[in-house]
């Protein structure tokens, strides 16, 4: 015995299916949109005698301020941090390195812009101190 498919079985198929597309929009149901990405990158760098350095192994946090969601990553060897698919919107950047000062920026990251935001740290303060001793 031979299977075969009749026209009209297709067109019955074709039709339920319509129908069922037209009820779903009907209530309400949209297929949702992927959301738009943004990325961000930068260089981490210190500017001393107008020499730029760049510095590998920083860490680099990105905070959302919507929602207090944080993301880290650690700069590679060229001092090159970046952050693939963060949704738009207002940040905090904060970088960290031992031996310099913390530095925080406050970003807002767009979808429809190459973002780039390059950090320049600055050396921690060295404390100093001197102590006298008398003899009696």
């Amino acid at each position: 015995m031979r299977a075969v498919c009749e026209p009209r079985s297709f067109r019955v198929l074709w039709i339920c299916l319509r129908a069922l597309v037209r009820l779903l929009f009907a209530f309400g149901f949209v297929p949702p949109c992927p959301a738009e990405r943004a990325r961000l990158s930068g260089t981490i760098y210190t500017d001393t005698n107008r020499v730029q350095t760049v510095w590998p192994n920083a860490r680099v946090t990105l905070k959302s301020l919507a929602s207090g969601r944080e993301v880290t990553t650690v700069s590679d060897e060229l001092g090159v941090y970046s952050f693939a698919a963060v949704l738009p919107g207002e940040y905090e950047l904060t970088v960290t390195l031992a031996g310099f000062d913390r530095a925080t920026a406050r970003i807002t990251l767009s979808s429809e812009s190459a973002n780039r935001v390059d950090v320049q740290l600055t050396l921690q303060k060295q404390a100093e101190s001197v102590s006298v001793l008398a003899n009696p």
